[in-house]
């Protein structure tokens, strides 16, 4: 046998997430506390998720499986993470050194990529950070968000409306697209300028109003010609049902007795308007019409949850 790593292969080369690949190896050489492992590499070239080979792992002093001269032929299964973002992949097939079972003195010694692609998983809980998402912020997830969800509904057992009413509606992204939106809800969003204000609201806390005024600042004079009125029948239209509370703020912009930007604040901390848009934005589009009016008053009214919802209409 030729030193070195050879016949590294990877199967299969396409795999959803949450499905199992297999890797297999031969390697010659010589090796003190040596381990052999997968790296998943992302398109940005970070390592998002690592696997050892649990055949010859073992970072004990002096006690690992592979010494000296070693020839061996080596396979383990892996299973790819749920919450691995889908499209092209790289696994990294890596030999290391570990000289006295420490990170400090560890080594690769040689390595082997190979791509590969990663289809999205079709789990309930992907499924559902997806739709989340795309819906309610207009974009895909990115890995550390679609993880970060995954770990609190899946390890930690959080239920999906935990998730979207407290964990979503409080970001700091949620308010800063809806308050975009009721500014000037017919304009798309400038990247250069949501990047400041998202700059702007970690800096300060959701909670503050300073960065909302700097923001209203900016895009006044887009919608100076904007009358209250106008904006009032944009909020409504942008709603399948306006509840008292929110009717009341909204009648009051109208009679110049609050101004834009407290009426978008106090709309955004509504719940119950929390909820018309999660519903709106979720749930509207896949129910009946006939049905849609009486499921959204139950959810309203917490006489039904997001999860009961869910259930009903997106699990087939």
């Amino acid at each position: 046998m030729v030193n070195g790593l050879k016949n590294v292969k990877i199967k299969p080369m396409k795999v959803n997430a949450g499905d199992r690949i297999q890797t297999s190896l031969e390697y010659s050489g010589n090796l003190k506390n040596g381990f052999f492992d997968n790296a998943i590499i992302n398109c940005n070239n970070d390592i998002v998720d690592w696997n050892p080979d649990p055949h010859t792992f073992d970072r004990s002093k002096y006690s690992g499986v592979l010494h000296d001269e070693v020839n061996i032929k080596s396979n383990w299964n892996y299973f790819i993470p749920e919450w691995i973002l889908p499209g092209k992949c790289i696994i990294s097939v890596r030999v290391y050194d570990d000289i006295d079972g420490t990170v400090k003195t560890r080594k690769i010694i040689e390595r082997q990529d190979i791509n590969i692609t990663v289809n999205q998983s079709k789990s309930d809980i992907i499924t559902f950070l997806f739709i989340t998402y795309n819906n309610l912020f207009d974009r895909n997830p990115d890995q550390n968000g679609l993880k970060t969800w995954y770990n609190a509904l899946q390890i930690q057992g959080v239920p999906k409306s935990v998730v979207i009413e407290n964990g979503f509606l409080n970001s700091h992204e949620y308010r800063l697209r809806y308050f975009y939106k009721f500014i000037n809800i017919d304009e798309g969003i400038n990247q250069k300028l949501y990047n400041e204000w998202y700059d702007e609201l970690i800096r300060y806390g959701a909670s503050d109003k300073k960065p909302y005024n700097l923001m209203f600042n900016d895009i006044k004079f887009k919608s100076k010609n904007l009358s209250n009125k106008e904006y009032c029948d944009k909020i409504i239209n942008s709603f399948i049902k306006i509840d008292d509370t929110s009717m009341t703020l909204i009648n009051n912009l109208c009679k110049e007795r609050i101004n834009k930007i407290d009426i978008t604040l106090n709309i955004l901390d509504n719940f119950r308007l929390k909820k018309l848009i999660i519903f709106n934005k979720i749930y509207s589009p896949i129910i009946s019409e006939n049905n849609t009016l009486k499921e959204l008053m139950n959810y309203i009214d917490n006489l039904v949850t997001f999860d009961d919802l869910w259930n009903k209409y997106y699990i087939k």
